[in-house]
């Protein structure tokens, strides 16, 4: 070995240059463990939430695409901390008080709330980490984090399978990763980041069905149904179109009578229940406000639901024209996927409203475009989840009534419609080419004659060639 081996050995011989990087950014989240022992939970669920990201496989495929994944992981912890620690950030004010309120005070007297759903479920969830852990105001973001970041991971696999295993570019998770209302909903502590990544399983899942359908399939896809259904009752009945969906597909995927058979037995002793269930909490669930929903008894969070109702009566367009009658569902579906109108526009919030619409808008028509230029399979995994969109959004407009509202019911969805839009948008510029491509080139034919004249008169003066001039 020569001396300048001994002096340099291999970098292989300390690890690989990803292990350093990710040492680096690991080591400064371990200190504050040390630092902060009342919040020792919430450090170690948000190094797990960064984990879930950066070991990921397909994030580590390329350099770009991983430095993409674990900044993006990086930035819902970021958030958290800076919600924790620092300032409460927009979209954490209101709900997300009145859910530590109410958790660290079911935490300590034990008064579980009753039923468990909806507000309920989350304060219960929340509740729940408070007595095992301790009550940590990083806690509950940090547990909003993790959901993100799963969620990303999620929107990962779900993009590979309606693209038909193409994988995922660093510009599609940063369209995903950051929107800006997805961002700051899912690093507070609201039960958005859960909506999202059981709506995106359960699509997914749904997805896998259709593809090969299989019985352990179908019920890891009736526990993510169930999870999406839980936290609200709008994503409850789309839980229920889509466990419709899947026994369709199930009676008709399979060759097997005796899982037809089973298929036909589960069906009505799970939907009918469900059924129940689900209308029934719909019916009780009038007051669709994203505030009015918790239904506070002490004075301090009644004065802040009064804030919330007086801050969203300038942005409702329950009175707009044409919000009555019969065209009440499609004029408020309208108004549900573009309010802010550009002249609504008063704040930087109703700007970003307006551009986030306009986003999904070229999405929808990216969705709508992925199912015009897809085949086979491909086009059956776009119809299915193109349908799951179109439900849940239908439902939610039906109970939306302004558009601060109507921004974050938008959030559930994001995953498959970014998905769909973006996959649609590569579709139609890689046949662009192949349509521009069958136009005759008039100046290539032009060539072509010079080239044929000019050989031919070679070969009348070529040697031995006889001149007739």
């Amino acid at each position: 070995m020569t001396p300048t081996k001994i002096l340099r050995p291999p970098l292989s011989d300390f690890g690989s240059v990803r292990t350093l990087a990710l040492g680096v950014v690991i080591a400064p989240l371990l200190a504050p463990i040390v630092l902060l022992p009342e919040d020792w939970a919430g450090w170690l669920l948000l190094l797990a939430a960064f984990a879930l990201v950066i070991f990921h496989r397909p994030f580590r495929k390329n350099y770009p695409l991983f430095l993409t994944a674990a900044f993006l992981g990086l930035v819902p912890i970021a958030l958290a901390l800076v919600n924790s620690y620092i300032t409460t950030l927009p979209g954490g004010e209101i709900d997300a008080a009145a859910f530590l309120q109410r958790a660290e005070h079911v935490s300590l007297s034990g008064d579980w709330p009753s039923p468990m759903f909806g507000a309920n479920a989350y304060v219960s969830f929340l509740a729940l980490q408070f007595m095992i852990f301790g009550q940590s105001k990083l806690l509950a973001h940090a547990s909003s984090a993790f959901g993100a970041n799963l969620g990303l991971v999620v929107f990962e696999r779900l993009y590979t399978r309606l693209s038909g295993g193409r994988t995922v570019s660093p510009i599609t998770l940063i369209i995903f990763g950051l929107l800006p209302s997805a961002l700051l909903h899912k690093a507070a502590v609201l039960r958005e980041p859960w909506e999202a990544l059981f709506f995106s399983s359960t699509v997914l899942l749904l997805l896998r069905l259709a593809s090969t359908w299989r019985l352990a399939t179908f019920f890891c896809f009736l526990i993510s149904a169930l999870a999406c259904g839980i936290w609200h009752s709008a994503l409850s009945l789309t839980a229920l179109v889509l466990l419709l969906l899947a026994g369709g597909i199930g009676l008709r995927g399979t060759t097997s009578t005796a899982r037809k058979v089973l298929v036909a037995i589960l069906l009505p002793v799970i939907i009918a229940p469900a059924a129940w269930w689900a209308i029934n909490r719909s019916l009780a669930d009038r007051r669709v406000s994203a505030v009015s929903e918790e239904a506070f008894s002490s004075g301090g969070i009644a004065a802040i639901e009064t804030l919330a109702r007086e801050g969203a009566g300038r942005a409702s367009y329950a009175h707009a024209p044409g919000m009555t009658g019969v065209a009440r569902l499609p004029v408020g579906f309208l108004y549900y996927w573009l309010a802010p109108l550009p002249w609504q526009v008063g704040n930087f919030s109703d700007l970003v409203a307006l551009l986030e619409n306009l986003l999904r808008t070229a999405l929808l028509i990216g969705s709508l475009t992925a199912y015009r230029l897809s085949k086979g399979q491909a086009r059956t995994n776009i119809a299915l989840a193109l349908s799951a969109l179109l439900i849940v959004e239908l439902i939610w407009s039906a109970g939306t009534s302004n558009w601060g509202t109507a921004l974050r019911h938008h959030i559930p969805s994001y995953g498959p419609l970014c998905a769909m839009g973006i996959f649609g948008c590569q579709l139609y510029f890689h046949h662009r080419p192949m349509k521009q491509s069958k136009r005759p080139n008039t100046l290539a034919g032009r060539n072509r004659t010079f080239h044929q004249r000019a050989s031919a008169s070679k070969d009348c003066t070529a040697p031995g060639s006889r001149d007739i001039s």
